[in-house]
């Protein structure tokens, strides 16, 4: 009789319990803005030595957030960046594709919209890493954020 007391206690406990579910990529994504860490550029996708690729102190603190809405923003921290800088400010819309490996970036632009498929590397409660191409400049960036 000692034993089953506790052993119904267990089971109670042990089936009462509720899992966490695993949240989704438009959760992990859109749940805080995204700060830049380090931007490194590459000449080739597959085999190639990294290339830092300077952030001036104002890039630091841009602010990036992706609404669940699908806009999304890059805007200037309290410090502004010259012309010429790595990461300027600019909106658009987002989607994931590919089914969610990717991020499709729709730049608003005064010429138009220019799309930026961005291979999503990693993408947790913490980290967002992903790869472009800019084909103006043959160079691709991996791009690494923090909250």
């Amino acid at each position: 009789m000692r034993l089953i007391i506790p052993l119904l206690i267990f089971s109670f406990t042990l089936f009462s319990c509720k899992k966490e579910k695993a949240k989704s990529k438009t959760t992990l994504l859109t749940q805080a803005v995204w700060h830049p860490v380090t931007v490194l550029g590459r000449t080739s996708r597959y085999h190639f030595p990294d290339m830092p690729v300077t952030i001036e102190a104002c890039d630091l603190d841009n602010v990036f957030g992706f609404a669940t809405t699908g806009y999304y923003s890059v805007t200037d921290g309290a410090s502004t960046c010259s012309d010429t800088s790595p990461i300027s400010p600019e909106s658009g819309i987002w989607e994931f594709a590919q089914d969610e490996t990717y991020i499709m970036l729709h730049v608003t632009t005064p010429s138009g919209t220019i799309t930026k498929d961005c291979n999503i590397e990693i993408l947790d409660e913490n980290t967002l890493r992903y790869t472009f191409y800019d084909p103006d400049i043959i160079l691709y960036y991996q791009c690494t954020f923090s909250h």
